[in-house]
């Protein structure tokens, strides 16, 4: 785990090369681990990037949607990562969709995720 938490160590090259597998991870259970991989993926510059991030964070929690017993969490991680990120449009989408999911999670209500929205 040293390589994540060690961010300074990854340039935006390492990361573009990696973002999908970084995408998984800050998704995951392990909220430490999820917010090493959420820090580092801050790090792209790249819009375009940012936007394929956001793309992939859709599709993985679509998947987990699908699942019998879809685990909460990596919906509230999907929408920390995008809140990360800076995809507003993306961010209220998600939500949007996905309400449900993250309450159940985190706790937060309609009030903290419109403020969420609103501080990009």
């Amino acid at each position: 785990m040293d390589f994540l938490t060690n961010t300074d160590m990854w340039d935006e090259n390492a990361i573009l090369s990696v973002f999908e597998e970084l995408t998984q991870i800050a998704l995951q259970e392990q909220e430490e681990v999820a917010a090493y991989a959420r820090k580092t993926l801050k790090k792209i510059k790249c819009y375009p990037v940012r936007i394929k991030i956001a793309e992939q964070v859709f599709m993985l929690v679509a998947a987990e949607e699908m699942k019998e017993k879809p685990d909460c969490d990596i919906f509230h991680n999907g929408c920390m990562l995008l809140f990360d990120l800076g995809c507003k449009e993306h961010l209220r989408r998600f939500i949007d969709k996905y309400r449900n999911f993250i309450y159940s999670a985190s706790g937060l209500d309609e009030t903290d995720l419109s403020e969420l929205v609103e501080s990009i």
